[in-house]
């Protein structure tokens, strides 16, 4: 749901009569936003570019990560959208399932449903934000860690190695309280390029 659109519900529901303590409509749908998101009865951050969107359903959210974060060797993880990512996109598919690099080329194919459709950038935003997606620097592409886990099970069954090594260099953001998260991946280094 749009916060506008939020907002606007709020209002046909009668906030927005605290004038007389200082809060505009739009503080007051924040305060309540904020107080809901606390109690887990909806996500939302007020946060640049994630602002604009409240989850009312965190289901939704889900589901739209796991049509990127999934195992895509298991028969009922496949979604829709796989036939049409390897028939247009082979080589950038191929990537994400093999190197756990997304290529944003690929999103609106794989958030194609009318439900995600209008909300790619926001999505993405939002896993880069629970660092799901890390952007690689200069480049149209990010490292989805959590798809390395399944990248090391393809390894093992294969006959190889239990452990994978990976050099990130990157930038880490250091936030407020003992928060960190990497901001940005400057440049990766797979099992492809050290064995070179």
């Amino acid at each position: 749901l749009p916060l506008a659109e939020a907002t606007s519900i709020a209002a046909q529901c009668g906030m927005g009569h605290g004038h007389g303590h200082g809060l505009t409509l739009e503080q007051e749908v924040r305060a309540l936003l904020q107080f809901l998101h606390s109690i887990g009865a909806v996500l939302w951050f007020d946060e640049p570019v994630l602002r604009d969107l409240v989850t009312l359903d965190p289901q939704w959210l889900v589901d739209g990560i796991s049509c990127v974060i999934r195992n895509f060797e298991i028969a009922a993880h496949r979604k829709p959208c796989d036939e049409k990512c390897e028939r247009e996109q082979e080589r950038n598919w191929s990537a994400l399932k093999r190197n756990a690099k997304l290529h944003t080329s690929l999103l609106p194919l794989i958030w194609g449903e009318e439900r995600f459709a209008p909300y790619h950038e926001l999505l993405l935003r939002m896993m880069i934000r629970f660092s799901f997606a890390v952007p690689l620097r200069g480049k149209d592409e990010l490292i989805v860690p959590p798809l390395f886990v399944f990248t090391e099970q393809k390894a093992v069954e294969a006959g190889g190695s239990a452990s994978l090594s990976f050099f990130l260099h990157f930038n880490l953001q250091i936030g407020a309280g003992a928060g960190a998260r990497v901001d940005e991946v400057k440049e990766v280094w797979g099992p492809e390029q050290l064995k070179q």
